[in-house]
């Protein structure tokens, strides 16, 4: 009896473990749904008001960047890309953007040639971008920079986008890493979200950011392996 009863145990605990691990890849997958039909709204968007002002080749370029940002992120169904992958699908979304935005902002991508091919979640750049972009960039009224950066950090591969706009302060940052925050700034909610899920990592997300000082958001995910 008492061997049934550690058997049917065990045998619960696995069902429980399994359950949990399914509900965590429906999760991460309805996040991935919610993401990219927000990206190609916004796109759409740039496209039309492309054409509607007559620049037919800027627009052409546009729905380039946007079929190259696709075959990137779609990635054959896959939950991964190399870190390269990874800048390209945010290169392509800045290169959008500036077609339409060219007077607002630059932006400078540095990547660790020793992580270029290590495979991590994809997705996540894109968003903290749209977000300084957006949210830190735009409503300053002057040109800003975002500076896009992927590098080794002991143990993790550290993922940062940082921007000299208009910040936010500590009231807020914790709003949004405590998941209070209701408004706006769902792409960084989002992935903090996908990060946690995905690798496992409560950890896995730094802010730093003042008013009118900016904001610097990065991402620390384990160099190897996830669950």
């Amino acid at each position: 009896s008492f061997n049934q009863m550690t058997g049917d145990l065990q045998k619960y605990l696995d069902d429980t473990v399994q359950k949990q691990k399914d509900l965590n890849k429906t999760t991460l997958r309805l996040y991935q749904t919610q993401l990219n039909p927000h990206f190609l709204y916004n796109t759409l968007d740039t496209i039309g008001y492309l054409i509607l002002a007559e620049e037919n080749e800027k627009a052409y370029t546009a729905i380039e960047n946007l079929g190259s940002y696709y075959r990137a992120s779609l990635s054959h169904g896959s939950q991964k890309v190399t870190v390269q992958e990874e800048i390209k699908i945010v290169t392509d979304y800045l290169d959008i953007q500036k077609l339409r935005y060219g007077d607002v902002f630059e932006y400078h991508s540095y990547v660790d040639e020793d992580i270029a091919d290590k495979s991590i979640l994809k997705l996540i750049l894109q968003p903290l971008a749209e977000n300084a972009l957006y949210h830190g960039i735009r409503p300053m009224g002057i040109e800003g920079n975002i500076i896009i950066r992927a590098y080794m950090e002991k143990d993790n591969i550290c993922l940062s986008v940082e921007d000299d706009g208009m910040g936010m302060d500590q009231e807020k940052i914790e709003s949004i890493l405590n998941r209070r925050e209701k408004e706006n700034h769902f792409g960084l909610r989002g992935t903090i979200e996908r990060i946690r899920i995905f690798y496992g990592k409560r950890d896995c997300c730094k802010i730093e950011s003042s008013r009118n000082g900016g904001t610097k958001i990065s991402f620390y995910l384990p160099a190897e392996g996830n669950r």
